[in-house]
């Protein structure tokens, strides 16, 4: 079937019905392989023998054909013989035809072809003489295939017989593959008489569709047409024999088989490619080549570069390609598709690869590639690196960093460190970059890396700052353990206030003298480079990751900041022995009063020292609060945070109820883990927002969030923070479910004594939705054991006692409940947190029964007042509302206006519909409309209900009066209230005031508080 040849064959009647007139030429079809020039060549020839039947006195034709090989290029008038020898051998006019001057002809043409004496200096002239002479009697149509390779005789002889044509009823047609023409362009010889050249065009899409549905029986979808159109290019036999390869595969003309077709490869075209790429100079191999090696990189001057060619080589090499039709015809030539890829790199050898990548990436640096242009070059070559190659890897890799692609940046790393000689700092100084990139994707394959660094690395400061490269709250497993490298290292630096091993340790890790003079420690200033690779050049991405003035995140430091640096590590690995946490009071005191926050090595181990005083319940929720808003006041908000131990402050602010510009804080160093492509950092942060948002109560938010953290990284590198706030949320939202999901290694027994205690917590839990009072006993009981046992006594973080008291509850154990519950609450008064102590006030009211119940959940809500946790709140008030129920109404009334506005703000459902049932409808629709106020609207609205004019609001909260009429405008909008005194109506005495709401700015906006 001969596609969109309608053209081309115009031309070839026309040709014919000429020829037959007398008036003969020469027609040359022209294009790359595979286009059709074959196919159109015998269709020409078919019309040619159709034309027999013409009019009446019309010469009848007389078609010749020959097909010129490369193999028989040295055969002299090898394709004249092809066309003329039927003729000969048919014996019709041939005593004729042969006479007089083509007698010669016949002698030549029946005579043996590899016998030299039939060739003589008059044979092509009595060829001439022969086709002369059939002229006369017949149309004489002589077809040649391929052109291009015809030997030298018959190239003179066609071009002496070009120039008589046109006077004779002779037509000639040949067919020449562009590029292929062995000494130079086509057009020295006989295409110089050319009457009509022909160049068959790429098939169009809707000869795409008739080709699918002949080869593959089926209308193709639009997809599938297109992918395939595509793949070819519009090329004939490319199509042909990709559709051959699609029926042989069983790929189906539909759009889900669409990327499976276009990505074949059909063995036909590729040999066919393969030996018409070897049949070329070397020179056009040599540039299809420089143009693999290149792919996008390559333009015209750096293919000749590569290629090793001059000028007049390259563009000439680069002429054949495009009419070849191998190439792209763009300024900056590219191999066309995918097989032209495949059958240059089957030509090319394993070796010449490795060079050109190698010749590539230094003619890139030289030329002013980018880092990750000469870096591409490098990955793909297995031969060894030089120190310019490793650098070139090294850079590319800080750039991949910077634009959030740690991955690839490992990547880089990895092919530097495959030449780099083992048992060298050199090796060292890569392993720890390469561990500083990997943290952020594969943080236990970090760990790994360091601690095979860890005895090549030349001092103990080198060793500290590769130590510290490591993200703290993901455990990992090596060959020694993280504590024993981290005491190592303490032991070797030396410094005060170590924490004990162990209850007989009294000199602890950093007991005796130190182990290492300025010498041992390395070159000058103790830095511990002294050539090669350095820890120094090792730890630098870490610095990129944390942006410029980085303190506090593994860049180079002095020696005080490295020890306090371990030492913060030490610390939170120790927090499941209660020694380590006991000793964490004595040494918060050293610090001073208020402790130094000047470096780093301090802000790390202050919140170390916070968080173990926090869990064992050693301070005050006042006292840790105060000190963590100090360092989240003086600590950059960044995802970098999370590779020290500064994720425990948040923990710390959550139990201790203080959660002022914690989630802007958090809002933003979001955003930087997303912008550096970090998925350890946005998981852990996203963690420390579950925890935020549960004790805000915004549990659904919560759940969310703490799922989110826990599906950004695999059960390998699932960070123990997120395991805690993954329990926690379980816990408190009623959702066993959510612990089950976390990886087999956090939720068996392991050495976690804090984490084990709360799987059995929510172990307990599951049980009583079961209906398994007694069971949930158990595991309550279980739980306060192994959380006493790891020194966690704190009642926000360690609720054994209030679980195990309401369980006894339940079960009738009331003398039992009563006092867990009692110890609980003790405790709880004694940390002093709003929201924990609201919460065992409340259980103790529960436990006690109803005489005692009013007052204890007045006090409740009189405490939770300053708490940030929204769902508590509500809960209580509810409660506070039905216990003084008819005989306080109007207290209960505002307890329930107050309790339903909570609810709907965080989302408490249960709550908000048992409040409504209390409430009643009227009550209920002024207490939503209230609640659709902006905190700011509430703000300006409380303030305009107390008398106060728009001026004096403003004075106040230092904003315009146009803002204050904005705010006031969409109170009334929100509430249909008419009027101020319409406001005061809608908000009621149950819209007492917030917890610190935020203050406007001049143009209406909220601005978080305490953000960094």
């Amino acid at each position: 079937m001969l596609l969109e040849r309608q053209n081309e064959l115009r031309v070839a009647v026309e040709a014919l019905r000429l020829t037959a007139r007398g008036s003969g030429s020469l027609v040359v079809i022209a294009g790359p392989p595979g286009i059709g020039r074959s196919a159109l060549l015998a269709e020409i020839g078919e019309l040619a023998a159709r034309s027999a039947g013409g009019p009446a006195g019309a010469p009848r034709p007389l078609v010749m054909r020959a097909y010129a090989a490369p193999a028989e290029r040295d055969l002299p008038l090898g394709v004249a013989r092809q066309l003329l020898e039927p003729v000969v051998s048919s014996g019709a006019f041939v005593t004729r035809w042969g006479s007089g001057p083509a007698r010669p002809a016949l002698a030549f043409l029946q005579g043996h072809p590899e016998s030299p004496r039939q060739h003589s200096a008059t044979t092509p002239q009595a060829l001439l003489s022969l086709v002369e002479h059939i002229s006369q009697d017949r149309m004489a149509v002589l077809l040649v295939d391929d052109l291009h390779w015809a030997d030298e005789a018959t190239l003179d002889w066609l071009d002496h017989l070009a120039r008589q044509v046109a006077h004779r009823r002779i037509l000639v047609v040949a067919t020449v593959c562009e590029g292929e023409h062995p000494a130079g362009p086509p057009g020295d010889r006989v295409l110089g008489a050319v009457e009509h050249t022909l160049r068959p065009a790429p098939l169009g899409a809707s000869s795409v569709e008739a080709l699918v549905l002949e080869r593959l029986g089926a209308t193709p979808d639009p997809e599938f047409a297109a992918a395939c159109l595509s793949a070819s290019r519009g090329n004939p036999l490319h199509l042909v024999s990709l559709l051959q390869e699609c029926r042989a595969r069983g790929v189906a003309p539909v759009a889900a088989d669409a990327e499976r077709a276009a990505a074949l490869v059909p063995p036909v075209l590729r040999r066919r490619l393969l030996l018409c790429l070897r049949g070329q100079p070397l020179s056009v191999l040599a540039v299809a080549r420089a143009l693999l090696v290149l792919g996008d990189d390559a333009d015209p001057a750096a293919v000749g570069e590569l290629a090793g060619l001059d000028p007049v080589e390259r563009d000439d090499s680069l002429w054949r390609l495009r009419r070849l039709n191998l190439i792209t015809r763009e300024d900056r030539p590219r191999l066309a598709h995918r097989v032209v890829h495949e059958v240059v790199e089957e030509a090319t050898a394993p070796g010449e690869r490795d060079r050109l990548h190698q010749r590539a990436a230094a003619l890139l640096r030289y030329r002013g590639g980018t880092p990750e242009q000469v870096a591409a070059h490098l990955l793909a070559t297995t031969a060894h690196l030089d120190k310019d190659a490793v650098a070139a890897l090294r850079e590319a890799a800080g750039a991949a960093v910077r634009r959030g692609d740690p991955e690839t940046a490992a990547r880089y790393l990895r092919a530097a460190l495959r030449d780099a000689l083992p048992h060298t700092e050199e090796r060292a100084g890569l392993l720890v970059e390469l561990a500083a990139v990997e943290r952020s994707f594969a943080p236990s394959v970090a760990i790994r890396h360091v601690a095979q660094a860890f005895p090549l690395l030349p001092g103990p400061v080198a060793r500290a700052q590769a130590l510290t490269t490591l993200t703290p709250v993901v455990p990992g497993v090596t060959l020694l353990s993280l504590d024993d490298l981290l005491r190592r290292t303490a032991r070797e630096l030396g410094g005060p206030g170590a924490p004990a091993r162990d209850a007989g340790d009294v000199h602890g890790a950093w007991g005796g003298e130190a182990a290492g003079t300025a010498e041992d420690v390395g070159g000058p200033g103790g830095h511990g480079v002294s050539g090669g690779v350095g820890v120094q050049e090792g730890v630098r991405y870490a610095e990129v990751s944390a942006g410029p003035g980085a303190d506090g995140v593994t860049g180079p430091d002095d020696r005080e900041s490295l020890v306090l640096r371990l030492e913060a590590r030490l610390r939170h690995l120790g927090e499941n022995d209660p020694a380590v946490l006991a000793s964490a009071g004595e040494r918060l005191a050293g610090l001073g009063e208020p402790p130094a926050l000047d470096c780093g090595g301090r802000r790390e181990l202050l919140v170390s020292l916070l968080h173990a005083t926090t869990v064992s319940g050693t301070r005050t929720a006042a006292t840790v609060a105060a000190l963590a808003r100090r360092v989240l006041d003086h600590e950059p908000a960044r995802a970098a945070h999370v590779h020290t131990v500064l994720p425990l402050m948040v923990p710390v602010l959550v139990t201790a109820d203080s959660l002022d510009g914690v989630s802007p804080w958090l809002d933003t160093a979001l955003a930087d883990a997303e912008r550096r492509g970090g998925r350890l950092e946005e998981s852990v942060i996203r963690s420390e927002q579950a925890l935020v948002l549960l004790a805000r109560g915004r549990w659904a938010a919560a759940r969310e969030r703490a799922v989110q953290a826990c599906s950004l990284v695999g059960p390998k590198d699932l960070s123990t923070l997120s395991a805690l706030a993954t329990v926690m949320v379980a816990l408190r939202t009623r959702a066993p479910e959510l612990a089950d999901a976390l990886p087999e290694r956090l939720r068996g027994v392991h050495e976690n004594g804090e984490l084990t205690g709360l799987l059995m917590l929510v172990r307990g839990a599951a049980a009583e939705q079961r209906g398994e009072p007694h069971r949930a006993v158990e595991h309550f009981l279980d739980a306060r054991y192994a959380l006493e046992r790891a020194g966690w006594r704190n009642p926000a973080v360690a609720p054994s006692a209030y679980w195990l008291a309401r369980a006894l509850h339940r079960t009738g154990a009331t003398e039992r409940a009563e006092q867990m519950s009692g110890q609980h609450l003790e405790l709880a008064r004694a940390w002093g947190a709003p929201a924990g102590l609201g919460r065992a006030l409340a259980l103790h009211a529960t436990v006690t029964g109803r005489g005692t119940a009013p007052r204890l959940l007045r006090e409740a809500a009189g405490v939770l007042e300053d708490s940030a946790d929204l769902h508590t709140r509500a809960t209580v008030l509810l409660r506070l509302a039905e216990a003084v129920g008819a005989r306080q109404a109007a207290e209960a009334e505002d307890a329930l206006r107050r309790s339903y506005a909570l609810a709907v703000e965080c989302g408490a459902t249960a709550v908000a519909v048992r409040a409504q049932e209390l409430l009643g409808a009227t009550a209920v629709r002024a207490a939503g409309r209230s609640t659709q106020l902006t905190p700011a609207e509430r703000m300006v609205a409380r303030m305009a209900v107390q008398g106060l004019t728009n001026q004096a609001i403003a004075d106040a909260l230092g904003v315009s009066r146009r803002a204050v009429e904005k705010h006031l405008t969409s109170c009334y909008r929100k509430t249909s209230a008419s009027g101020r005194a319409g406001l005061a109506t809608v908000l009621g005495a149950s819209d007492g005031p917030g917890p610190q709401e935020p203050p406007l700015t001049s143009g209406g906006a909220v601005q978080p508080q305490g953000a960094a």
